[in-house]
């Protein structure tokens, strides 16, 4: 969160909280450095654990369902970098509207799980 605000990816597709699938070897705090820096141009610092979610999720373009494993971290924008996935727009959100616009259940619970207990500087 950064004053106030939440980080989320618009895709073509869906809005999303910055992240995606681990690559072999990788950890989750690894994870989402790499990932925030691709779809959004950070530079992270994981900060702490917000929770870990199952979902069952639909993917159009191979029309079948799948299970999705998530691991959320609060993490605070520490730098900039060249991001790499031109089709990912960063949007600022306050928390209301990021709650009305993503579109997998797991990540409005990973908000919520935020505001719960927000951190003291910067996320």
């Amino acid at each position: 969160m950064s004053e106030g605000r939440i980080a989320v990816a618009r895709t073509p597709l869906a809005c999303y909280l910055p992240g995606g699938g681990i690559d072999s070897g990788e950890s989750p705090e690894e994870t989402i450095c790499r990932e925030g820096a691709e779809e959004c141009g950070f530079v992270l610092r994981p900060q702490r654990l917000l929770g870990r979610a199952i979902e069952i999720c639909y993917a159009e373009e191979e029309q079948q369902y799948f299970e999705k494993h998530s691991t959320f971290f609060a993490a605070q924008v520490v730098g900039s970098t060249t991001k790499t996935e031109a089709d990912h727009e960063l949007l600022w959100l306050i928390p209301g509207d990021a709650l009305q616009v993503l579109s997998h259940g797991s990540h409005r619970w990973a908000v919520q799980q935020l505001l719960k207990d927000p951190p003291t500087h910067g996320c």
